[in-house]
């Protein structure tokens, strides 16, 4: 079996065991309350120290994975191939971050990617993803500090039929997480 390329997050934070969710993240009151979340849900995790006092969550390795040096930051690697670019699903929204230099590539980026994602969840052929993007998607500009630039294509999920992004897992760990109630300090 051939071994997955490294990601840029690994020159700083060696991953395990890949086939476990990535936590990284410091003892702070939000980084316990995921670990909490994940030791509660029986969920395996790999906790990686992102050290603040260093600026480790400046670094670009960091970056690469949370664009705004935000702490916590959770990765789950999709197996078997995923995505050329990050996708994300809250629960208003899909979305699709693109990076690149000049700006116009980080917007082109996020565009494609998205129109692909939209075939792969509703069946539109490229063209018809294209043309409904064009008329629903919002495109908030993300970074334009560093090297590369990023840009998140989102789509309004109530503009959209109900789809199971990723089999799923943003409803599962929505009712996960709610069944565990409200923890309070």
């Amino acid at each position: 079996m051939a071994m997955a390329p490294p990601l840029l997050i690994e020159s700083q934070w060696p991953i395990v065991d890949r086939s476990k969710i990535q936590l990284f993240s410091l003892n702070t009151p939000n980084g316990i309350k995921v670990a909490l979340a994940l030791e509660e849900l029986q969920i395996p995790y790999e906790a990686h120290t992102v050290n603040i006092g260093k600026g480790e969550q400046f670094s670009d390795a960091f970056k690469s994975i949370s664009p705004n040096s935000k702490i916590p930051a959770i990765v789950d690697l999709v197996k078997g191939g995923g995505p050329a670019w990050p996708r994300l699903e809250t629960d208003t929204h899909l979305m699709s971050i693109g990076s690149g230099r000049p700006l116009e590539e980080a917007w082109r980026a996020s565009q494609v990617d998205m129109i692909a994602w939209m075939g792969e969840l509703y069946g539109l052929d490229r063209l018809d993803a294209y043309q409904l993007l064009t008329q629903i998607s919002q495109v908030p500009i993300a970074n334009v500090v560093d090297p590369n630039y990023s840009a998140v294509t989102k789509i309004d999920k109530r503009l959209l039929p109900s789809a199971a992004a990723y089999g799923g897992i943003h409803g599962e760990l929505r009712s996960a997480a709610a069944s565990l109630g409200t923890i309070s300090y």
